[in-house]
């Protein structure tokens, strides 16, 4: 869950600061506090408050979060940043633009605050189950005057994927040996993979996988995680594969700029 708070102290002391919370379900009865922390908006710009924020988990539990930004050195605008399932307590990755704004706003609609947050929020793609998808608003230039306020604002939606690092060790100690590696599956190159410090004189793994059409083991020339393979050694070695996460990727981006403000929003 997102909330928004006002640090007392630290970076962001006395600014609006969105706020993430993890709760622990095991015992719906008894739920507990698992982990929290903020999304400050000190790698935006100097003095940034965040506020409006939206929270997502995928299937990795990766969590994204998207969240509304402004501040003395920036318009309003719309950010996200994520968080991998093994990263330290607290922490979110840095912040990434959705839109900058590219204007002042004061929209109050004869209220006494002024009107932001409306339309935002993340979901994760039912397709894959790890993609991201985040939409808010992001200040606009100014348009028409209504009431002696001439805020306008624009809608971007996009998606991400959150990126992660594993490093993983393998221990080889016959002749043959079966690893499989656990994540999403991931298409390696095996020439980067197994580059890695092996004792001198101890011949580099030669890694096959199974062809149950021909029933024949075959020279992998790719590596898929969650897959099981076969390496050969002539001796004893240990290689660490170091992989990442799909990396961050926008594929389809949209902006809708409103041309007047609805009186109803």
């Amino acid at each position: 869950m997102t909330t928004t708070v006002v640090p007392p102290t630290g970076p962001d002391a006395g600014q609006a600061t969105a706020h993430w919370i993890e709760v622990d379900t095991t015992t719906p009865a008894s739920l507990a506090l698992a982990d929290n922390g903020n999304v400050g908006g000190e790698d935006i710009a100097a003095g940034t408050h965040t506020f409006f924020p939206s929270i997502a988990v995928n299937n990795n539990d990766s969590v994204g979060i998207g969240f509304a930004a402004s501040g003395p050195n920036i318009y309003p605008g719309a950010y996200y940043t994520g968080r991998c399932a093994d990263a330290a307590a607290g922490t979110v990755q840095a912040s990434e633009v959705l839109a900058a704004g590219v204007d002042w706003y004061v929209r109050k609609f004869g209220g006494s605050r002024n009107r932001w947050g409306d339309y935002s929020g993340i979901c994760v793609d039912p397709i894959d189950d790890t993609t991201f998808w985040v939409f808010n608003e992001y200040a606009l230039t100014r348009g028409t005057a209504i009431s002696g306020e001439d805020g306008r604002w624009g809608t971007r939606w996009e998606n991400f994927i959150v990126e992660c690092q594993t490093l993983l060790t393998f221990n080889f100690s016959g002749s043959w040996d079966l690893i499989s590696c656990p994540g999403n599956p991931v298409i390696s190159d095996f020439a980067t993979l197994f580059q890695a410090p092996i004792a001198a004189g101890i011949m580099n793994p030669s890694v096959f996988m199974w062809n149950g059409a021909t029933k024949a083991f075959e020279i992998a020339s790719t590596f898929e995680f969650g897959n099981g393979y076969w390496v050969q050694t002539i001796q004893s070695c240990n290689v660490a594969v170091e992989y990442q996460d799909r990396k961050s990727t926008r594929l389809n981006s949209s902006h809708i700029p409103l041309s007047r403000m609805p009186s109803s929003a």
